[in-house]
Order: structure tokens, then C-alpha cells, then sequence
């Protein structure tokens, strides 16, 4: 992103969107950047080039979490989730999936 990091965009949005879960997704990964997106409050952090399956797993965490996080705080039951699988051009005869197959 020109003129800003993904660690400050993490940190903005921890300060004014409490509700909210940050996964970062970098080409150019490094530990320092790892390490300091994860202190700042990033929920995930995936290097491309990643499969469709982390990335299905890694939003499928994030979600888990924020149904948690909400479940805390309105003392209610928690909610029936009912998750789809992946399909992908090879397993669906209709070429369709939730996400598309490459990125």
C-alpha cells in the first residue's frame, strides 16, 4: 500500500473498530513484519502464495472468534453455524466455489 504500512492500518483499526478481526496478507513477508502485525492485533497473517484452503481456514477463525466475542458480551446461546465446503473448478461440475480458484 503506497504511503502506509499494513501494521499501521492494523493499529487504525484496532484504535476505532473495536468489533472488528484483522487478517494481513503480504507477498513480502519478514519476521520483524510477522511479529509486529501480531503484537499490533492482527487475528491472522498469510504469505502469498497460499491454497484456497488456508485461506478458507484462516476467515473461519477469525469468524469463530468474533462469534465468541459476541456471544460474550450479549450473554446469548451461541448460534447455529453451518459452514460450506470449498468447491473448486476440479471437484464442482458446475465450475463454481465461494471464493475464486487462483487469486
Amino acid at each position: 500500500m503506497p504511503g502506509l504500512s499494513g501494521v499501521h492500518l492494523v493499529r487504525y483499526i484496532r484504535e476505532n473498530f473495536n468489533d472488528m478481526e484483522v487478517m494481513i496478507i503480504t507477498g513480502y513477508p519478514s519476521v520483524k513484519s510477522t511479529v509486529e502485525a501480531i503484537k499490533t492485533g492482527a487475528e491472522e497473517y498469510l504469505v502469498k502464495p497460499f491454497t484456497d484452503e488456508e485461506l478458507l481456514i484462516a476467515v473461519e477463525k477469525i469468524l469463530e472468534k468474533l462469534r465468541m466475542r459476541r456471544m460474550a458480551t450479549t450473554s446469548q446461546k451461541p448460534p447455529i453455524v453451518r459452514t460450506c465446503r470449498y468447491r473448486t473448478r476440479e471437484t464442482s461440475p458446475k465450475n463454481w466455489g465461494y471464493f475464486p480458484h487462483r487469486f
